[in-house]
């Protein structure tokens, strides 16, 4: 399948009941239309987060919550125009871009998987705490991140998944708002930067 056409067939999905009915896509629907030109301008996305600031009380757990996100932006671009992307959302933005470098080795491959904390950096982009009592919350911990390094075998599936398995001239990118909770649709949130350096590449 062509880069163009994995495009169509990523904002069809985002446009699908499939897409609706996750229940981890709330808080993104608000932001479809402009990932939908992000994706048109040559990013195909296959992840994101919104920045959000959540806390409250879990009824189930019996615990009160704190959780802070970064906005963050995942997926594929043309090696062609990846590398000015990351330069110019380095340079000309308050955010932050890198191309996800790929080890094709088996080695680093079992490490990955094997869940080694060493076997790879990677930059903390949702902190979050509990307690049974509210004002016990105090310091927040890393609870999901971006990694800096991937496994071929992992790179392959993502590919796969994204309709971009034949392609190889591409790479994958990770954008990051190095601020917690600015929400990635807003004025001076993420998306705008991307959407902006991408019109203007």
């Amino acid at each position: 399948m062509k880069f163009i056409n994995a495009q169509t067939k990523m904002i069809k999905y985002l446009k699908s009941l499939d897409f609706s009915n996750r229940s981890d896509t709330q808080d993104t629907i608000i932001s479809l239309p402009i990932l939908e030109k992000i994706i048109t301008n040559g990013f195909i996305s296959d992840g994101s987060q919104e920045g959000i600031h959540n806390r409250g009380y879990n009824t189930e757990t019996k615990r009160y919550y704190k959780i802070k996100e970064r906005a963050f932006l995942t997926g594929f671009m043309k090696r062609a125009k990846a590398r000015k992307f990351v330069e110019r959302i380095n340079t000309e933005t308050n955010k932050i871009a890198f191309i996800v470098q790929i080890d094709p080795s088996e080695a680093f491959d079992k490490l990955f998987y094997e869940g080694d904390p060493n076997a790879v950096s990677s930059i903390p982009v949702t902190v979050e705490n509990s307690a049974s009592i509210k004002s016990k919350i105090k310091s927040l911990y890393p609870h999901s991140q971006i990694k800096l390094v991937l496994p071929k075998s992992t790179f392959n599936c993502m590919k796969k998944s994204a309709n971009l398995k034949k392609i190889c001239a591409i790479e994958y990118i990770a954008c990051i708002d190095p601020v917690y909770c600015r929400r990635a649709n807003s004025v001076n949130g993420l998306y705008k930067d991307v959407l902006k350096t991408l019109v203007n590449l």
